[in-house]
């Protein structure tokens, strides 16, 4: 876990020995309060038991940071590998290309959950969400849809395609409806 992180193991071992330590002293104090109890010094035996609830207390806020780092040293962890598997490979990652026709089908599909029609904002999103996916190395996947025109473009292309295979309605409102024929193609 923290090979990477210099001295975190010794971080880690140094908070299991406070960890004990405080253990110790919550018990020396348990027992002081217990033979003041025994002995009916009652006052002595209440003023004990607080200062074993204090330190019981501050020892569970050291336990609490223990954790926090035991998981901020994980999360380090997975972001240092994550950078050393990246820069580890060789040359850049294939850009995948995401040609309108491979979108047709999830458009008909989005269209059919959708009980046969969508917005095009509400088809940009869902098809998003495909490409996230099905297409994660594409500069599709990478890009906010609403504001890249690459996207906006592919989307007039599916649109076309599917009005072109007469799955949707010719319409110029910004609606998506599926014709006869595409509510029988494409079926889930």
């Amino acid at each position: 876990m923290a090979n990477t992180i210099k001295y975190s193991h010794q971080i880690d071992a140094a908070f299991k020995q406070l960890s004990k330590k405080f253990e110790t002293t919550r018990k020396k104090i348990n027992s002081t309060a217990a033979k003041r109890l025994k002995s009916g010094t009652y006052d002595a035996a209440t003023k004990w038991m607080e200062i074993g609830k204090s330190v019981e207390e501050f020892s569970e806020k050291i336990e609490s940071v223990r954790l926090e780092w035991r998981t901020l040293v994980e999360a380090l962890q997975q972001a240092i590998e994550s950078v050393e598997t990246k820069s580890a490979r060789t040359g850049p990652l294939p850009d995948i290309r995401v040609h309108s026709k491979q979108l047709l089908i999830p458009a008909i599909r989005i269209l059919q959950k959708n009980n046969g029609s969508a917005t095009s904002d509400e088809v940009l999103e869902a098809l998003h969400s495909h490409v996230l996916t099905a297409f994660p190395q594409s500069e599709l996947s990478v890009n906010n849809p609403s504001n890249f025109p690459p996207w906006q473009e592919m989307l007039k292309k599916v649109q076309r395609g599917c009005q072109k295979l007469g799955w949707i309605e010719r319409r110029r409102d910004g609606q998506w409806r599926l014709t006869e024929k595409g509510r029988t193609s494409a079926s889930d």
